[in-house]
């Protein structure tokens, strides 16, 4: 009698592997929508792990038919300026599960807002499940009414689970074209699990209340005042109004930690342009959990107490001032001078620090390397005025975690690369970004090249100035390398060269030669943008360039080519200078 062994059915090991979520995530973050789309064509079990991550998230190109699959997209981004009216209520009614939704007008109309974001069931833009909503806007007059039709949307049961609000417009704003603070301390109260409001460049205005009121003060002032001073204890007295109610009044505009019995929310993160201290000071003192703070064009010494005060958790600050002179500088007659030594120094735990169009001083400088360098992630910093060299220098020998760092100055100086000036940054730093640097001569450029190749870990470098040699990126050996290569006939260059990865499927593989013998290479830089060099770039001298980058995804030397170089990057390579595009035009 024969024996029946029962074996377990077990899952394939393929299958095993991809539902692991951390690889699943990593795929769907490298992978391009037309990869994912092939992989999800190899096989019924390939389609099954593949197709939901092909129609996780939809952005810019946007399928004709959400029929079958529209319940698996996460997020969504339309211009929808280019779908039709039909395409966009088919895509609202089928993708029912979204949790991201990025919606762009050129005209949006209020009839088209309340149409959108209607209050039904089986309409996918005002799910259970969104979390995020961005909409941007070049319609000036539709901006007031947004706020309100959402908070109206969402007391109908709509957005339970909405966190994170963007408003964006790429423009200027009238003033009759506002948000009011009303409006959003309403949003808030029936979102009270807002983690983010992000308004960009949209002002916002003090409430209609509060200008109504502030008006009749000032007629009622007016009148009292002209019986003098006695006038003006007749009026308290007639209104109730008592000098304690002076007093609060004072204390919760400068003073937010005094407000009594307020409703506060857990947002996490603001962006904001406040017409006024008082717009500010009343979203503060509701927010004591705001980690990240961006406050746009305000120039009011009061913000800064305010902010202290409102802010004790504030790791990200950015301020943003009210623009450039037609020079390119900050304009001192329209810029204030703001004490950012008292703020900064309440913030040694600081990561994140964007100062820009605003006037910074040495003693600035001063209280970011003394309060904030030890945990001091990202800087960016547009600086006008005598500031030193040695001032920027003393951030880099300070900051030892710093990632990030972007800056403007009247002029860098070699000196910030001179071996001697040591970065305690070096195995931090992935972004490198500095405007109106000056070099003079081979030397410095070494120095620059020397210290540009400790940063171990650098993914994008961006330099604007003069004075630049290709001796900046490469040394001796590899510009002799290249002029090796170049004297050999093209049958020799052919047994030293190799393929590089092609920038698209259309185009041809790209042929670099191999690598200098040094060994050195730019890891993991895949961004990179130089001033015009001194002396074209060659042929042998772009390709040398390229072979110790492997990873760069684009470059931009200002067409600082010759010839030869251009048409190779033109027929190979495409896409890595888009400025390609610009000179075959001229």
């Amino acid at each position: 009698m024969a024996t029946v062994v029962s074996r377990p059915v077990t899952e394939p090991a393929q299958e095993k592997v991809f539902a692991l979520p951390e690889l699943r995530d990593h795929i769907a973050w490298h992978l391009s929508r037309d990869s994912l789309a092939s992989c999800s064509r190899v096989s019924a079990r390939w389609h099954r792990f593949f197709n939901p991550l092909l129609w996780k998230k939809v952005l810019f190109r946007v399928p004709q038919d959400f029929s079958r699959q529209g319940y698996l997209v996460h997020t969504l981004d339309l211009y929808m300026g280019s779908i039709t009216t039909a395409q966009r209520d088919h895509i609202r009614h089928h993708c029912l599960h979204l949790r991201a939704l990025h919606l762009h007008f050129h005209h949006l109309t209020p009839m088209v807002l309340q149409q959108l974001f209607e209050p039904t069931d089986g309409n996918g833009f005002v799910g259970k499940d969104i979390e995020t909503l961005e909409i941007y806007a070049a319609e000036f007059s539709i901006i007031p009414s947004i706020l309100p039709w959402l908070t109206s949307v969402r007391q109908k049961g709509y957005f339970e689970r909405l966190q994170r609000l963007t408003l964006g417009n790429g423009q200027t704003i009238g003033t009759d074209q506002q948000v009011d603070v009303e409006d959003i301390l309403e949003y808030l109260r029936v979102f009270p699990g807002t983690r983010m409001l992000c308004f960009g460049r949209i002002p916002v205005k003090e409430s209609r209340r509060d200008s109504l009121q502030g008006q009749r003060e000032g007629q009622v002032n007016r009148r009292w005042s002209d019986q003098g001073e006695d006038g003006i204890e007749k009026r308290d007295k007639v209104e109730g109004i008592t000098e304690d109610d002076h007093n609060h009044d004072y204390r919760q505009l400068r003073n937010p930690g005094t407000a009594l019995q307020l409703q506060t929310y857990p947002v996490q993160e603001l962006d904001i342009y406040p017409r006024a201290p008082s717009v500010l000071s009343r979203l503060l003192q509701r927010m004591p959990k705001l980690q990240k703070l961006c406050i746009r064009k305000i120039e009011d010494q009061e913000i800064i107490p305010i902010i202290r005060q409102g802010c004790p958790e504030l790791k990200s600050f950015r301020y943003m001032g009210k623009g450039r002179s037609s020079g390119g500088t900050v304009d001192s007659n329209h810029s204030r001078d703001f004490d950012w030594h008292s703020l900064l120094s309440s913030y040694p735990w600081m990561e994140t620090l964007v100062l820009e169009n605003t006037i910074i001083t040495d003693r600035t400088l001063n209280t970011i390397t003394g309060f904030c360098s030890q945990r001091l992630g990202r800087l960016t910093l547009s600086m006008d005025g005598k500031i030193p060299t040695t001032a920027l220098l003393q951030v880099l020998q300070t900051c030892e975690v710093l990632d990030w760092l972007q800056c403007t100055m009247p002029s860098i100086s070699g000196e910030l690369f001179y071996p001697s000036n040591n970065w305690v940054c070096c195995g931090s730093l992935r972004i490198l970004r500095l405007f109106r640097v000056d070099l003079k001569g081979p030397e410095e450029n070494a120095s620059f090249r020397k210290r540009i190749r400790q940063l171990r870990r650098l993914e994008m470098l961006c330099i604007r100035g003069s004075g630049f040699m290709v001796e900046a990126l490469l040394d001796q050996d590899d510009i002799d390398s290249a002029a090796t290569v170049a004297r050999r006939t093209p049958i020799e260059s052919d047994a030293l060269l190799f393929l590089s990865p092609p920038s698209s499927p259309s185009c041809s593989k790209a042929i670099v030669p191999l690598h200098p013998s040094n060994g050195f290479r730019y890891t993991l830089l895949e961004d990179i943008t130089m001033p015009k060099f001194e002396h074209v770039i060659t042929l042998p001298l772009l390709k040398t360039l390229l072979s110790i980058m492997p990873r760069i995804e684009y470059i931009n030397f200002h067409d600082g080519y010759d010839e030869e170089a251009r048409e190779w990057l033109r027929d190979h390579r495409p896409n890595l200078d888009m400025g390609i595009v610009v000179w075959s035009k001229r």
